[in-house]
């Protein structure tokens, strides 16, 4: 869903741009009704709540990217953005790292702050009552679906990107070059993001758990995970074909 809306700069944080995505505005009219169920009382206060808690979430996947900012900083990776959407957050880093040890320890960070969130909301959570403790007990059952969300394996989920950093790690072991090691890591990710997704969504038609989110969810992790396939495939191609041979083949389509 990320490009396909109007984006807008509203912040920086630790020198990062922060854009809303329009998409946003779908969250706006849709969490803070779901998100009110949590809780007890009047519909306007029960609302208020949900509104509350989604502005939480997104502090939370705020967080979460900023995991991955500040690892990718660590390595001397930059980051051009930080963007919310409907369907979370992006970092846009510059890369995710030269080396299967950084792209791990960028892959990480993330789900590791979401970790954090959680154990700090468990850890506060017996100094509230009533509606602040459902609060506080809200915010860490959401972190708690963000972290187990971003831990599947398939690409190009957080879980995704360790698989397929652990498999390059496997790869450059096994004698393979830093590049196509990474190439077919990537590949291995992605191909098992294009078995575990639609194999989700049938395991929820059959509970008769599965909703129009979750299809729309399934599409855009799908094609984004067959956009980065289909990248390292070129990267592996260009990797195998010697540099003349590329030359040559120019020099004949001019």
């Amino acid at each position: 869903m990320f490009g396909l809306f109007k984006r807008y700069r509203v912040a920086q944080l630790l020198g990062i741009p922060l854009y809303l995505d329009l998409s946003l505005l779908i969250g706006l009219g849709f969490f803070p009704v779901t998100l009110s169920s949590w809780f007890e009382g009047g519909h306007q206060e029960k609302l208020l709540l949900g509104l509350i808690t989604y502005l939480g979430l997104l502090i939370s996947v705020t967080l979460h990217e900023l995991g991955h900012c500040m690892a990718g900083r660590s390595c001397g990776i930059s980051t051009e953005s930080i963007t919310l959407g409907f369907f979370g957050g992006v970092a846009k880093l510059e890369q995710l790292g030269s080396r299967p040890r950084d792209y791990l320890w960028v892959a990480s960070a993330g789900p590791l702050v979401s970790l954090l969130i959680v154990l700090l909301c468990k850890l506060v959570e017996p100094l509230f009552s009533g509606q602040a403790h459902a609060f506080v007990d809200a915010i860490k059952l959401l972190n708690v679906g963000l972290l187990v969300l971003n831990l599947l394996p398939g690409f190009p989920l957080d879980g995704g990107r360790i698989f397929a950093g652990l498999c390059w790690m496997s790869n450059m072991l096994f004698g393979q070059g830093q590049r196509q090691g990474y190439a077919r890591a990537v590949i291995s990710a992605a191909n098992v993001g294009l078995v575990l997704f639609p194999s989700l969504l049938v395991f929820l038609a059959v509970h008769r758990a599965l909703s129009p989110l979750h299809l729309v969810l399934a599409l855009i992790l799908l094609a984004a995970g067959n956009a980065e396939k289909g990248e390292a495939r070129i990267l592996l191609i260009m990797d195998q074909v010697p540099m003349g041979a590329l030359a040559l083949g120019l020099q004949k389509t001019e």
